[in-house]
């Protein structure tokens, strides 16, 4: 049996709290290095909105209050991915050393609030911060486009 199953079991388990749960999940899935490959969208999204939204950060209460700018690097394929990043700097950083994974490209898309289903700190090993993770259902009406080679200060989307 892998770990992967053994957290999806834990995560359903409710005679466990469920704050307990929620912080497994979001540690699980930030362990997996391919979580869309792990198990499939359907999965993920409904594990996590059992909790609602989740954070691990004490600065973000109740999630975000309006529209925000996420990014991520992936391939066609996964551009609809859950795991996002506020940080524009970080996702050029991901897309610059994933070149054995196939031919990824630079996604933004404007995020509504009831989309986010976590935000999560990640950390490093030796506890210090390392990136802030958005797990986000991104409905498939919503526009995901290529995020234009410019500052991201000024950030416009192709369409």
């Amino acid at each position: 049996m892998s770990s992967l199953t053994e957290l999806v079991r834990f995560v359903e388990d409710d005679s466990f709290p469920a704050v307990t749960r929620a912080y497994a999940l979001c540690v699980g899935y930030g362990w997996a290095s391919t979580p869309m490959r792990s198990l499939d969208r359907e999965r993920w999204v409904k594990l996590f909105s059992q909790f609602g939204f989740i954070t691990n950060r004490p600065d973000v209460v109740g999630g975000p209050q309006g529209t925000v700018r996420l990014y991520r690097a992936a391939t066609t394929e996964f551009k609809r991915g859950l795991s996002w990043s506020d940080s524009r700097e970080y996702a050029e950083r991901y897309l610059a050393r994933r070149p054995e994974a196939g031919p990824h490209q630079l996604y933004a898309c404007l995020v509504e609030p009831d989309w986010v289903l976590a935000v999560v700190q990640r950390t490093r090993r030796d506890g210090r911060a390392r990136a802030v993770e958005w797990i986000v259902d991104v409905p498939a009406r919503a526009c995901v486009d290529i995020a234009v080679d410019v500052p991201a200060s000024k950030a416009i989307l192709e369409r």
